[in-house]
């Protein structure tokens, strides 16, 4: 995924890296598994619960280490393009529209 995101980004440099990665990771986080995760916990079966969570946040790990590790050995750096994990962050937990309320 990181590493489509970055050859896209190469060949069309007007795209912004920081949203091809949002929309396209979006879809995978887990979600739904940690939903399960925590109604199985709230039931009172822990067992199923507590795999759910784990398996939930090792899906999340393994999304976020491999497009981490694309971005850092491929990434937009390699083409003198400065790009930080913040950038990421902020544009997961605020849309285009409140990001310029931002300092």
């Amino acid at each position: 995924m990181g590493l489509l995101a970055v050859g896209a980004h190469a060949l069309w440099p007007a795209c912004n890296l920081n949203n091809i990665l949002v929309g396209a990771l979006m879809t995978l986080v887990p979600g739904l598994a940690l939903t399960n995760a925590l109604r199985d916990l709230f039931m009172g079966d822990w067992v199923s619960g507590i795999v759910r969570m784990v398996e939930a946040a090792m899906t999340a790990i393994a999304l976020g280490g491999g497009v981490g590790m694309v971005i850092r050995f491929w990434g937009p750096s390699m083409m003198g393009i400065h790009f930080t994990s913040f950038d990421l962050v902020i544009n997961l937990i605020f849309p285009t529209s409140l990001r310029s309320a931002l300092p």
